[in-house]
């Protein structure tokens, strides 16, 4: 997991070098100006759900082993049977 945690780092900085790529250089795709805006739309919500994906993936590490065993090992009364029964019809 810490090996992806390292090499995850890349994609976005591969993609903010991209889009300053595409800022920079605007007189080379000034006929594909919708094209253009499109791609720095698109990329900057693949930096948003990366950056969210690496702060829930520390997340969930953090709280590893510390969590449902108590929930998962606990005996379940028959009214709460009798209730998660119904929600599941």
């Amino acid at each position: 997991m810490y090996v992806w945690l390292v090499l995850a780092i890349f994609q976005p900085v591969y993609i903010i070098y991209y889009i300053v790529v595409i800022l920079v250089n605007t007189e080379q795709f000034h006929q594909y100006e919708e094209l253009t805006l499109l791609i720095v739309l698109i990329g900057l919500i693949a930096l948003i759900f990366r950056f969210l994906l690496l702060f829930m993936t520390v997340k969930v590490m953090k709280n590893f082993d510390r969590g449902l065993r108590e929930y998962g090992l606990r005996q379940i009364t028959p009214n709460e049977r009798t209730r998660l029964n119904a929600d599941y019809l």
